[in-house]
């Protein structure tokens, strides 16, 4: 319930990027959303943000990543 797209549809650029000859496709890294390129969320580059979440995700789950 809240869900922001159909998961029957969530499947279909996965496949497209695995089996398909279309040069966009046949490229390395990127987010993707329906076949299409993305841009990442500004926090994705964000160096501070990323320690400070895996942090708090080691407070979270007692487990801290090497």
């Amino acid at each position: 319930m809240g869900g922001p797209d159909d998961l029957r549809e969530g499947h279909r650029t996965q496949e497209w990027l695995a089996t398909s000859d279309d040069p966009r496709a046949r490229t390395t890294g990127g987010y993707w959303y329906h076949q299409q390129p993305r841009e990442p969320h500004a926090a994705a580059g964000d160096e501070r943000f990323q320690d400070e979440l895996l942090a708090e995700l080691a407070a979270f789950t007692g487990t801290r990543l090497a």
